[in-house]
């Protein structure tokens, strides 16, 4: 009979994640804003974050803090060695990676933070050269090939919208059906980006105030740090549309989700609308955009109209009438963009740093020295809760048993050790009936190692490592109903719950992992 085992992997503050992004008038929020989505999965995993930044303004400054995420302030004026003093930090904070979206840190820096063993992950929207371990970039047009001979040969590449930084009022946003607008009542939707540094949004009111045969409810959605706020609450007053200017809402997915059109620009709101489901007219009014708008438009999925320098009030007019009044182009639009999965990227990002950033841990054969780790470890009041038997373990009897079982050779048993070989935790797959291709699986990690992500990737390397070619396999384990943090470990690591049993009076899930 199968012994039921348990892993450990509570949860703890563990070492942090340091993200170095800025935000403001001049650059507007975006860097910072999609970054915070990151932020927010990784402490969903249990993972702190610091940002570094020289720039951010106080609204976003606060809603960080709110989330639980800490802020630290670059050198002011700017120091010329941003990667040592990105190091330095990294360094103080203790932290495990850096994430970098910002587009006046560039490769040399990268390189220099990479070669002091700091895993980096890189958010980009240009296909520029980086020198990281991760990158991501979550544009629809992005495609990995365009990173050829641009990245390290050995990063990994994250792209479109599988990996789209979404908050989390989108992730969940049911997506309705649309008509083609009612004349009589159509809702447009006007989001230039936070800052709007070049005013476009006047421009917009301007042309909705063109309308002709259309009752129109404009919501005009700005940002705190735009500059332009007091003229375009004027020009809203005297426009014959009805015009309402927001500043920085809480509930875009609601409001998107009951718009007809938006207007907006080509930054991360491009991947707000195919959320939402929501036909467009698009306008450049940054580079970085250029790649998005031009897909949108090839795509069927947006209009648009190019860039802000060319586009007046009449384009933007006409292009709005065209969309509205032809007979199948929205209709046609909408089903483009509802053909898109659920959105959900950020938890899959959040994933794959954490695990770049466990990537160096070994597994080793257990030995005799490894006794004392052994009992330690198995004695900790945390690994102790878990276990079905959860009396403390005599030194006398792990003595006893601890050689005992090094000398079993029909299973497997490891230490997992940091890049230093330092002793971080144990596993073993204890096999049963010796005519049958199946095993018990059992792990802890030291208190410092949980909570980080870890334990997926022990169980999915140790499963490799030992079973890998050997034929059909089947692997048990048992997690107490209560032990969350255990059986989302099992389950990521490919294992099915094969339901709840009562194991020494205890109600338990089974987990159950099938290979080849």
């Amino acid at each position: 009979m199968l012994r039921p085992m348990v892993i450990q992997e509570a949860s703890t503050a563990g070492a942090p994640i340091l993200i170095r992004a800025d935000g403001g008038a001049a650059i507007g929020n975006g860097h910072v804003t999609r970054c915070r989505v990151l932020a927010r999965a990784l402490v969903a995993e249990g993972v702190p974050v610091v940002f570094l930044c020289r720039a951010l303004p106080a609204p976003l400054a606060d809603l960080l803090r709110g989330d639980g995420i800490r802020v630290r302030r670059t050198a002011d004026p700017p120091i010329e060695d941003e990667a040592g003093e990105i190091l330095a930090v990294a360094a103080a904070e203790g932290a495990q990676a850096v994430v970098i979206d910002h587009y006046g840190i560039g490769r040399n820096t990268e390189a220099r933070i990479r070669d002091a063993g700091v895993p980096i992950l890189v958010l980009d929207d240009l296909y520029a050269p980086h020198d990281c371990d991760l990158l991501l970039n979550q544009n629809l047009y992005a495609d990995r090939t365009g990173y050829a001979g641009r990245v390290p040969g050995d990063s990994r590449i994250l792209t479109g919208w599988r990996y789209a930084l979404l908050r989390e009022e989108f992730t969940d946003l049911p997506r309705r059906s649309r008509a083609r607008p009612d004349p009589a009542a159509t809702r447009i939707l006007v989001s230039l980006g936070g800052a709007d540094t070049p005013d476009v949004t006047r421009r917009v009111i301007d042309a909705l105030g063109r309308a002709r045969g259309r009752s129109l409810r404009v919501e005009v959605i700005v940002g705190a740090s735009n500059v332009h706020r007091t003229g375009l609450l004027a020009a809203a007053a005297a426009s014959p549309a009805n015009i309402e200017v927001l500043t920085d809402v809480a509930d875009m997915a609601r409001r998107m989700d009951r718009a007809d059109l938006a207007i907006t620009a080509g930054g991360t709101t491009h991947l707000e609308l195919v959320a939402a489901g929501l036909p467009a007219v698009l306008i450049t009014i940054a580079d970085n955009q250029e790649l998005v708008t031009a897909h949108m438009s090839e795509q069927g999925l947006a209009v648009a109209l190019g860039w802000h320098e060319q586009v007046n009030a009449a384009h933007i007019a006409a292009a709005v009438e065209d969309l509205l009044d032809h007979p199948t182009r929205y209709d046609d639009m909408h089903r483009r963009l509802a053909a898109f999965g659920p959105a959900g990227g950020a938890h899959r990002v959040a994933r794959a740093l954490l695990d770049l950033a466990h990537r160096d841990f070994a597994l080793v054969p257990a030995d005799p020295g490894d006794l004392m780790d052994v009992f330690h470890l198995s004695n900790d009041i945390a690994v102790r809760s878990t276990a079905f038997g959860t009396a403390p373990i005599p030194l006398a009897e792990h003595r006893r048993w601890y050689p005992a079982r090094l000398h079993d050779t029909g299973g497997f048993y490891y230490t997992v050790r940091d890049r230093g070989g330092v002793f971080i935790g144990q596993i073993r797959l204890d096999r049963g009936d010796p005519g049958e291709r199946r095993w018990t699986v059992t792990f802890s990690l030291i208190a410092a190692m949980r909570g980080r992500g870890l334990g997926r990737l022990v169980l999915r390397r140790a499963l490799d490592t030992a079973l890998r070619g050997t034929g059909p396999h089947r692997v048990d384990a048992w997690v107490k109903v209560d032990n969350a943090a255990s059986l989302r470990s099992f389950l990521d690591a490919g294992f099915c719950d094969d339901g709840v049993e009562t194991v020494r009076g205890v109600q338990a899930h089974r987990l159950v992992f099938r290979g080849e």
